[in-house]
């Protein structure tokens, strides 16, 4: 059984990593051991333990499900990144992040490829606009906690973090060697129908309307 596990992580490190990438030196960054050590456990003398699994599943994204064996065919494993802090800008900050973690490993592969299906403009494709990140974090508040927007969207600032943080997704979306997209049919139209809403409710000005349609165009 320990060798089974042993040979499976090790096949799901070398699966993950570029062809370029010394596995052993890659392993040594993540858990901070020598290279005989590394060495050995990847000759399978020396089992990794299971606080060097976690710290590498970790790193590289890995599934421990996958390694021991524990998925079900026909079976989906999902991550929610659910927040619970009561600071919806603090939360905020936590997926800007998230986003920067994600973007940050597939650089690193000059062969990676993102794939993603989905219903409504991704972040990393509206990032660069400005006016749209505004409204979609406002409405985001609005939302969230049944919190209500009582002032005009233009009044509203983000702070030196967050826009440090957009410009770092802007930057690293820009290295991503390639990006496959399925976009529901009505993916504009549901983004349209949200600016209209929130126009009733007299958080978005004039001003605001026609700079979200020159950004959407």
């Amino acid at each position: 059984m320990k060798d089974t596990l042993n040979n499976e992580l090790i096949k799901a490190m070398r699966e993950r990593l570029p062809e370029e990438v010394n596995l052993a030196n890659q392993i040594m960054d993540i858990i901070s051991i020598g290279k005989e050590a590394v060495y050995r456990r990847l000759r399978g003398e020396v089992p990794f333990t299971f606080y060097e699994v976690s710290l590498i599943a970790q790193k590289l994204g890995l599934s421990l499900d996958l390694i021991i064996g524990a998925n079900t065919p026909g079976s989906t494993i999902c991550r929610l990144n659910l927040l619970h802090s009561p600071d919806p800008l603090e939360n905020y900050i936590v997926l800007l992040n998230c986003y920067i973690h994600g973007l940050s490993y597939v650089k690193d592969g000059p062969e990676a490829v993102v794939h993603m299906a989905t219903n409504v403009i991704p972040f990393f494709f509206y990032a660069p606009y400005k006016r749209i990140v505004k409204f979609r974090f406002c409405r985001w508040m609005h939302q969230m906690n049944g919190m209500k927007f009582t002032f005009p969207m233009e009044e509203f600032t983000f702070p030196d973090k967050v826009v440090e943080l957009h410009t770092r997704i802007v930057n690293l979306i820009r290295t991503i060697p390639a990006m496959y997209t399925i976009w529901d049919t009505n993916i504009f139209k549901s983004l349209v129908n949200e600016i209209k809403y929130f126009s009733g409710l007299n958080m978005l000005s004039g001003a605001d309307r026609a700079a979200l349609k020159s950004e959407l165009l």
